[in-house]
């Protein structure tokens, strides 16, 4: 039986999940390759993962769950060190491997991926670590036959080439003989779940790369642009991405080209199951290794369906989209999936907002984006309510040339204030917020609840499909509230929840979804630095939910 899988350790999973994935690789072990897991040792100290340990016990915990699997699967490990922004300084080279010393000793590591071709071609890593497999890393794009050969002559043994080559059959057959001519392993990742030939992936590696603060790549505003508003704008993107199609015959038919299958999930736990529920059907002989394809291949017992064309198209598209549309053809011609239309205008406008300042001159804790954004989604809902109103301004931003009618819940009991020396804010009142607002109001209908948050009775707020959160923060309000108010919603309402740069306030808002037994059609995390007026304040943690 050959090992086929590269699978990776995931550093964020709980207790119970460590210790399901612990089973499985015991039960599929003779289909593994090998393990591979983030290490960080200088000068590798960030990742294109971005994850930013924040102690010394973070490094090592992940190496000694690594070396744990190893002695209970008797599976080797893979160490990833894919940082490409690291200088390939002799110095550099000369760190590292006085620091791996202590881990190749275990003498479980049996690979290592190396992201400069400098470091392999001097030799060094060879005789230090002479029964170690050197990969490259797949930051490094390879796409052609001449460079497997340049990097096996270089001294690495397996060579990760670019993804999009699974949509180029006859780059496969010519890298097949380059690899044999040279004597190095192929290796291609199938599920990372990315579109094919991606216009911004190197940049969003560069992002994590670099980072040594501030959130990994998507959950920075600026990952607005790229794949979370592409998976809505383009339906049929799940047919365009990088991904290995659902038939194990393909899969196989690939194998007859590269040596080893990289599985993705090192970031989510989610993908990871995906992952594993993939190696098992394969080692299941199932026919379909996973289902998210379903209605799509209903009707494949039809020589002409359009997945069975599509199936056959994508061995040599190339991912040229431009060029060809069929994807788009088979989504319209089978899926009866549509996105619900807040979901679009959510993704359109956390573009277009930034650039359609509007004018509130109402002191409070927001920024102009935020206050952007709220009229913008407003213009297009019916029912806006909002917990925490203090002097109006995002009430306003709601009111301003829209028509809407408008649910505001405070006490006014509290005047807080910014954490910014700069900025000082006039004491907080029912008076001030009634006179601000007054202005803007013009013909709608503004209701206010003068009470605690979990006073006001919902019995009389209905059909609400705009609700901002800027009540307390801490996870169990945030939570309890978001049940307390659900029962006002819509069938579909977008929320906001503000400041989701503060601990607690995304689990809060996640497990009061759950408990509210609400369903999450969308959701996005904007976090930036703390009360940034120039960005969206404190953060948002933005959901649309459906009951």
């Amino acid at each position: 039986m050959n090992k086929i899988f590269s699978i990776p350790l995931n550093p964020k999973l709980t207790a119970n999940q460590f210790d399901n994935f612990t089973e499985f690789l015991k039960t599929y072990k003779d289909y593994i390759y090998d393990i591979y897991f983030t290490c960080r040792m200088p000068p590798f100290m960030q990742d294109a993962m971005g994850d930013v340990f924040q102690s010394n016990d973070d490094h090592t915990t992940i190496i000694d769950q690594a070396l744990h699997l190893s002695k209970e699967t008797g599976i080797s490990l893979s160490a990833t060190f894919n940082n490409t922004l690291v200088r390939p300084t002799q110095q550099n080279l000369d760190l590292w491997i006085n620091n791996f010393k202590q881990l190749y000793e275990t003498g479980v590591i049996s690979s290592a991926t190396i992201p400069h071709t400098h470091w392999v071609a001097t030799k060094l890593i060879q005789h230090e670590f002479p029964d170690l497999e050197i990969k490259n890393t797949i930051l490094r794009n390879v796409t052609e036959p001449r460079e497997v050969v340049k990097l096996g002559e270089a001294g690495f043994h397996y060579v990760n080439i670019d993804r999009d080559l699974m949509r180029d059959r006859d780059r496969l057959i010519a890298i097949k003989r380059a690899k044999e001519f040279v004597g190095v392993k192929i290796s291609l990742l199938a599920n990372e779940g990315c579109l094919g030939n991606c216009p911004m992936m190197d940049e969003h590696y560069e992002f994590n790369n670099s980072r040594s603060s501030g959130p990994q790549y998507f959950n920075d505003p600026i990952s607005r642009t790229s794949c979370p508003k592409w998976d809505y704008e383009d339906p049929s993107t799940p047919l365009k991405t990088a991904d290995f199609p659902p038939w194990r015959e393909d899969w196989d038919e690939l194998l007859e080209y590269i040596d080893v299958i990289k599985m993705h999930g090192r970031e989510a736990p989610d993908r990871l199951n995906e992952t594993m529920h993939i190696i098992k059907n394969y080692a299941e002989d199932k026919e379909i290794l996973f289902d998210t394809f379903n209605e799509y291949i209903e009707d494949t017992n039809l020589v002409d369906a359009p997945i069975n064309v599509w199936r056959k198209k994508i061995k040599t598209c190339k991912f040229e989209c431009w060029d060809c549309g069929y994807c788009d053809k088979v989504y319209n011609k089978k899926s009866g999936m549509e996105y619900d239309p807040k979901i679009t205008l959510v993704t359109r406008e956390l573009i277009n907002s930034v650039s359609k300042n509007i004018d509130i001159n109402i002191p409070g804790l927001t920024a102009q984006r935020v206050l952007n954004l709220i009229n913008a989604l407003a213009k297009e809902s019916n029912h806006y309510l909002e917990i925490g109103s203090f002097h109006g301004a995002t009430t306003s931003a709601a009111l301003l040339n829209n028509d809407i009618n408008v649910s505001c819940v405070d006490n006014w009991v509290t005047s807080p204030q910014a954490q910014r020396d700069d900025i000082i804010l006039p004491e907080n009142s029912k008076e001030a917020f009634t006179k601000n607002i007054k202005a803007i109001k013009g013909d709608n209908s503004v209701t206010i609840f003068d009470c605690d948050l979990f006073e006001a009775n919902t019995d009389t707020i209905n059909d609400v499909d705009l609700f901002y959160y800027d009540g307390p923060h801490d996870p169990e309000t945030t939570k309890n509230a978001l049940v307390y108010y659900s029962k006002t919603f819509a069938n579909t309402c977008i929320c906001i929840f503000d400041d989701a740069n503060w601990e607690g306030v995304v689990h809060g808002a996640n497990e009061g979804i759950q408990q509210a037994g609400l369903k999450v059609l969308y959701n996005k995390k904007i976090l930036n630095d703390v009360e940034d007026k120039n960005s969206w304040w404190n953060g948002l943690y933005i959901t649309i939910l459906s009951k």
